[in-house]
């Protein structure tokens, strides 16, 4: 049996796998996935890509894992969050419903596309929830079918009042991963401020893997 994180993309999972003893690669049908151990025990990580679906389908990959840890990063709806803070959540909602997590803490609601205006964040505020995501929900669905512990762990990546100058919901492709490519043709039509947020969100990204690595280190799974 087996402790199962699950993320959108590697660079989510970095700061975590780096306290692991044994981390190596495991053939999984997932964009990627490595295992170890921590304190004795196994742990996964997968990271499937952006959105509800492909987060849903990296659980699926894991028949072993008897307990989901959805991990990465977040905008905050809290005016109060603040850059690279860690969020224990304990309830996920969509549109189609709730779960609660094993832990007490605020709610997280997942969306299918990144917030992007500090008005759709207000918005998202008035639900109750504190942060917002695009895959914990396909973790919680599934874990609850499964019967298995769910958790969810976020760090923040974006304040509430921000929004981004970056269309980055442009640049998401159906396999749920960004297009670099993508990214940088649209910040040349106004490179200043476009290229200087994509190089703040780089240096918030380490930073919120790094606190929430070392934040799962403290912890017991």
């Amino acid at each position: 049996m087996s402790t199962l994180f699950v993320a959108a993309e590697p660079r989510e999972c970095a700061g975590w796998i780096r306290h692991w003893q044994d981390c190596r690669p495991v053939a999984l049908p997932v964009r990627w996935a490595v295992r170890g151990s921590f304190q004795g025990q196994t742990m996964i990580a997968v990271a499937n890509g952006a959105g509800e679906v492909k987060a849903a389908a990296a659980l699926s990959a894991v028949a072993e894992a008897h307990q989901a840890v959805s991990i990465g990063l977040c905008g905050a709806l809290d005016p109060a969050l603040q850059i690279a803070e860690v969020i224990v959540a304990g309830e996920v909602r969509n549109k189609l419903g709730s779960w609660k997590t094993l832990d007490e803490g605020p709610a997280l609601v997942t969306i299918d596309h990144i917030a992007a205006t500090s008005k759709e964040k207000r918005t998202l505020r008035q639900t109750g929830a504190s942060i917002v995501d695009m895959e914990a929900a396909g973790v919680a669905r599934l874990a609850a079918e499964r019967n298995i512990g769910f958790r969810c762990i976020r760090a923040v990546s974006d304040l509430a009042g921000e929004t981004f100058v970056n269309d980055l919901n442009a640049a998401l492709q159906p396999d749920g991963t960004f297009s670099t490519g993508r990214l940088v043709w649209n910040a040349l039509a106004n490179p200043v401020p476009r290229f200087r947020e994509l190089i703040r969100l780089g240096r918030r990204s380490a930073e919120a893997s790094k606190n929430l690595g070392d934040y799962l280190a403290s912890c017991k799974f």
